[in-house]
């Protein structure tokens, strides 16, 4: 696990740039997009 401010702005862009581009879509359409797909984290 990563915990530092990098990692955090890292994670939190990503989510961002998820959810502004899907907010407009019925969520069973994006729910399976992984938001960190093009970063180097990832959810377990």
């Amino acid at each position: 696990m990563v915990f530092n401010n990098e990692s955090h702005e890292i994670a939190a862009q990503a989510y961002f740039h998820w959810w502004n581009e899907n907010k407009h879509k019925n969520f069973d359409i994006f729910k399976d997009i992984d938001p960190l797909a093009n970063t180097t984290y990832s959810w377990y």
